[in-house]
């Protein structure tokens, strides 16, 4: 973990909250998920969720203020049903903290 955590470009901050994804599936069909955020950073977010994402995959994310498109970076099994993903916002997209500058 530590390793992981030495390449990130920004400090993550731990959050609990559940969103919702949308994304297209291989074959174009338009699939959605309920995901549990469990940190987050100004450029990306770490995610907890029952159904594996393909990388480089495109989801939609429409709470935690971040009306916006994240591209997968990583897709790991944390258990039989478990899956960690990782997701780098795209577009410009950028989450904000509490209390920082909306500039």
């Amino acid at each position: 973990m530590s390793e992981e955590r030495g390449q990130r470009r920004g400090k993550r901050e731990e959050v609990s909250a559940t969103v919702e994804l949308t994304w297209k599936d291989r074959s174009g069909v338009d699939c959605y998920a309920a995901a549990e955020a469990l940190d987050i950073s100004e450029l990306g977010m770490r995610l907890e969720m029952k159904t594996p994402l393909d990388a480089r995959s495109y989801v939609t994310i429409p709470k935690l203020g971040l009306h916006g498109t994240a591209s997968v970076r990583a897709c790991v099994r944390q258990g039989p049903r478990r899956f960690w993903v990782g997701l780098e916002f795209s577009g410009g997209l950028k989450w904000r903290g509490a209390g920082q500058s909306k500039d």
